[in-house]
């Protein structure tokens, strides 16, 4: 069941917020540390909200290992994250982990026409038969980066091929994207209105009914905020994980959706959770 965390109440803390707390002096000992855990110990030990990006779930996480004294929490994280090929992108009150390279903030460049053929080229050698032109097309394909997402969404939604499906998928969840922390301005307009602040624990809880009437009653008890949440079908099988020390209402609502694998649109005066595409 969700519940509220209980924790205490944290100042207005937007990037600089973030920024601030990172520019800290901390002393850090985990060794071999689940990436879970690592995660829960950095938000008690820098005082701010940790999200994990769900790609790293499951046997693939990475075990984390540092020991400092008195370093500064910003150098040290690096420290942490990137031997394990891990970053991180301070968003929306939090500080979100994930693998390096794969969110950027500018939308993708329109690739030229000679990176169009060098695409296409290599969409064409990922059904190959020999092993190592399957492996430079992957290669050619992520070093094109954001250039390649559209073409390889097309690719995924042409191709009957199995193995060339997952090949596909898997090259996309390494491909860098901007689309993740994209919404609507509607949509934007309204959850920056819902500025009220709430504690949070999800532990993967379905976006349904019982979620939506726990979060609506929440905001009325802790922010005195009426919210209007519905889910497609769709949406309401998906599935949130995430531990909120504090935070505004509308960026809780919008890490949800996003830990969750959904987006969130303005329908009849509705904020309605829908599967992200």
């Amino acid at each position: 069941m969700p519940r509220a965390a209980s924790s205490e109440a944290l100042p207005a803390n937007g990037e600089e917020y973030l920024r601030e707390q990172l520019r800290r002096k901390v002393s850090i000992n985990l060794v071999d540390a689940p990436l879970g855990e690592a995660a829960a110990y950095l938000s008690e030990l820098c005082k701010v909200n940790v999200l994990l990006d769900p790609r790293l779930s499951g046997p693939r996480a990475p075990k984390l290992n540092l020991c400092v004294q008195e370093e500064n929490a910003e150098l040290a994280l690096v420290s942490l994250l990137s031997p394990a090929g891990l970053s991180y992108t301070l968003r929306d009150e939090a500080l979100f982990i994930h693998l390096q390279g794969l969110y950027v903030k500018t939308p993708a460049r329109i690739p030229t026409p000679a990176q169009q053929e060098t695409i296409q080229k290599a969409l064409a050698e990922l059904g190959a038969e020999d092993f190592e032109a399957r492996q430079r097309a992957s290669e050619v394909l992520v070093e094109m980066g954001p250039a390649a997402v559209p073409a390889l969404q097309e690719a995924l939604a042409k191709s009957s091929e199995p193995e060339v499906r997952v090949r596909i998928k898997e090259l996309l969840g390494r491909s860098p994207t901007s689309a993740y922390f994209e919404e609507p301005p509607d949509v934007t307009k309204a959850l920056d209105a819902l500025d009220r602040r709430i504690s949070l624990e999800l532990a993967n809880n379905p976006l349904d009914e019982t979620l939506l009437s726990f979060l609506s009653e929440l905001a009325r008890l802790q922010a005195n905020t009426t919210l209007n949440l519905a889910a497609s079908p769709e949406a309401g099988k998906l599935r949130a994980t995430l531990r909120l020390r504090s935070m505004r209402i509308g960026n809780a609502l919008r890490w949800i959706a996003r830990l969750a694998g959904a987006c969130i649109v303005l329908k009849d005066g509705r904020l309605l959770f829908e599967k992200r595409q």
